[in-house]
């Protein structure tokens, strides 16, 4: 049941984005002249093994990136309904090195003077390399170095954000913003079943619109 959940979400941004272009709400045509967006997210983040919300900022720094799109799904003058589809990376000295691909359900709300603010929550999948070279056991009683082929889990996450949108440049908009994104790594081993891991992103949203 939890797989055909993961599997959902993964695959719902397709389904929010071919929804989403016949969908744009009478509010949103209104207020745009007929415009339909296109959102990019580009953000570098430090990446810690934490509770959620537990000591935000730690040291030492352990990079990692992050690359999404945004489907739209639903807009109005002070909100809108998205989903996203994320790919990224982080390197964590003790930990390993990660690459996953997630997807969240998002809700933006546009506050004051180019201020917003974003949730959303999701599910995606990791595979996690080693922090060390590995071994096992070779047939004459001697451990030998083993390829590593890292190990896979399924992922639930949540995150926040809070930015700023720029003053428009022709077509293209530029939105710097902060995001604290917490994710459950699950099947870590037998001894650790949930893992949590924290993310503190730092990112630029580029939209560009796009007459219809």
């Amino acid at each position: 049941m939890i797989k055909y959940l993961f599997v959902t979400l993964l695959i719902s941004p397709f389904l929010a984005f071919s929804q989403g272009n016949r969908d744009l709400d009478s509010t949103n045509i209104s207020n745009q002249g007929n415009i339909a967006n296109r959102v990019l997210n580009v953000s570098i983040f430090n990446h810690a093994i934490s509770l959620p919300f537990y000591k935000m900022i730690r040291l030492p720094i352990h990079p990692g990136l992050q690359i999404g799109k945004e489907f739209h799904i639903k807009e109005s003058a002070k909100a809108k309904l998205f989903q996203t589809l994320n790919v990224g990376f982080f390197y964590n000295a003790y930990n390993g090195t990660g690459l996953y691909l997630n997807s969240q359900f998002s809700l933006r709300h546009k506050i004051k003077y180019g201020v917003f603010a974003e949730g959303g929550i999701g599910g995606g999948y990791l595979r996690v390399f080693h922090p060390t070279d590995i071994y096992k056991l070779s047939a004459n009683g001697d451990y030998i170095k083993a390829n590593d082929k890292g190990f896979s889990s399924l992922l639930i996450s949540f995150g926040i954000s809070l930015g700023y949108e720029l003053k428009s440049k022709k077509n293209r908009v530029l939105s710097p913003f902060l995001r604290y994104e917490n994710f459950i790594q699950t099947r870590y081993n037998s001894e650790v079943p949930v893992l949590p891991h924290a993310t503190y992103h730092l990112g630029l949203k580029i939209r560009k619109n796009k007459l219809l």
